[in-house]
């Protein structure tokens, strides 16, 4: 319920907000963009794994390291 997403007009761009770090189901395949994490509380960025289920058609995005706030950004490269 407190997970918070906008993508911009031409789907260029996602980004996804999380208060608690969890893992995500994205609707369509964002295997081919820029993945990035961001733990809010640290400041850093952190690596994010990622797959596609084409019969769902949504991306899993796996659970970061951490536990807090994180900012998911997927942008076309």
């Amino acid at each position: 319920d407190d997970v918070y997403a906008a993508r911009t007009a031409d789907g260029s761009a996602t980004v996804v907000y999380v208060p608690t770090s969890v893992t995500l189901k994205l609707h369509g395949n964002l295997t081919g963009t820029h993945l990035a994490c961001y733990d809010l509380l640290e400041r850093t960025t952190v690596p994010v794994e990622c797959a596609y289920d084409a019969e769902a058609d949504v991306t899993v995005v796996k659970q970061p390291t951490f536990m807090e706030d994180a900012l998911l950004v997927a942008s076309q490269a």
